[in-house]
């Protein structure tokens, strides 16, 4: 087994907005990002992207989990088309993310919540997003649902503050 991919979730994404499948919405912090919000599974999933003419360039889905000290908590996967590597997409979409997050959820009073990554050892460019963005520090441990050997990282984002936390 292996761990889900989010960029096969890019590529099916993308086909659904080209066949008018999903209706995108404008971020409201990043004008540059689309958003959309759905619940497969009876979980929330909010999933950002950034789009050059119809072609998804880069992806962050954010799907609800368990809470974490009492707060919501949603794991980030984050994706960037291939041609689009190494070019600094991901730590700006996944950072995006987050503030479009933040913004949403004050609106409906959530003032403190966390987002984690959980990577693959052997993903190192997402290894590099999460300690770049999400945390230092992280958590070693075997995959839950895989066994397959992962980074777990967390962040707290409470008002205007942002504290990366190992978990």
């Amino acid at each position: 087994m292996s761990l889900p991919n989010p960029h096969d979730a890019m590529q099916s994404l993308e086909q659904a907005i080209a066949c008018g499948e999903v209706r995108l919405q404008k971020g409201r912090v990043d004008p540059t990002l689309w958003m959309t919000v759905d619940k497969p599974n009876g979980e929330m999933r909010l999933t950002y992207v950034r789009l050059e003419a119809s072609k998804v360039v880069a992806l962050v889905m954010a799907i609800a989990c368990d809470p974490y000290e009492s707060k919501p908590c949603f794991n980030l996967g984050y994706a960037v088309a291939e041609p689009c590597r190494r070019k600094g997409y991901a730590k700006e979409i996944v950072k995006s993310a987050i503030a479009e997050m933040k913004t949403g959820f004050g609106g409906a009073g959530i003032v403190e919540f966390y987002v984690e990554a959980i990577v693959g050892e052997d993903n190192l460019a997402s290894i590099r997003v999460a300690e770049q963005v999400i945390s230092t520090s992280f958590n070693s441990k075997p995959d839950g649902f895989t066994g397959v050997p992962i980074r777990q990282y967390l962040l707290r984002v409470a008002g205007d503050t942002v504290i990366h936390t190992p978990k």
